[in-house]
């Protein structure tokens, strides 16, 4: 994920990889195979991108900060956008939910509590004995890009027993 006064990585070669994946090189050393479909869909590019021909004529444009689909100019999509779509795809790894606990502050039962399981599969979660729901992933990401939805969902754990209520008949 990018942080401020990070630089941004460029493209160094992709390849097409029909229906909708591209194979990505970045100047920093990294690459990733980045599922495009959900971009394609929400970019109205299905008609554009759809025959698998297209894919063979795609190439890295304006040094390195974009990809273009043949000449164009309406089927490019951005090093930053490209790196984001990557980074979202990539499964958290439990040291990435003990980071994201560290960050939220968070106890164990309180993350258990926010994304609705029990304490015990948060345990498992974060000792890699579990494989993280892909829901649960994109809403842990979710909570950490977003104050509010965080402050919406979270409910503090208070030390101690519960408050007896009221009424209840205990004299």
């Amino acid at each position: 994920m990018f942080k401020p006064g990070q630089p941004i990585p460029r493209i160094l070669d992709v390849e097409g990889l029909p229906p909708d994946h591209v194979r990505v090189d970045w100047d920093d050393g990294g690459m990733n195979e980045i599922n495009l479909a959900g971009w394609i869909a929400a970019n109205d590019l299905h008609g554009t991108l759809g025959d698998a021909s297209r894919w063979a004529d795609i190439r890295v444009i304006n040094y390195g900060t974009a990809l273009q689909w043949g000449d164009d100019d309406d089927c490019v999509i951005d090093n930053l956008h490209l790196r984001m779509l990557a980074d979202e795809q990539q499964d958290l790894t439990p040291a990435d939910l003990v980071r994201w606990q560290e960050a939220m502050q968070v106890s164990n039962q309180e993350a258990a509590d926010l994304i609705g399981v029990r304490v015990s599969t948060w345990h498992n979660y974060k000792c890699g004995q579990t494989r993280i729901p892909k829901g649960t992933q994109i809403g842990l990401r979710a909570v950490l890009k977003d104050p509010l939805v965080f402050e919406a969902h979270y409910r503090p754990r208070r030390p101690g027993r519960p408050v007896r209520a009221a009424g209840n008949g205990a004299a």
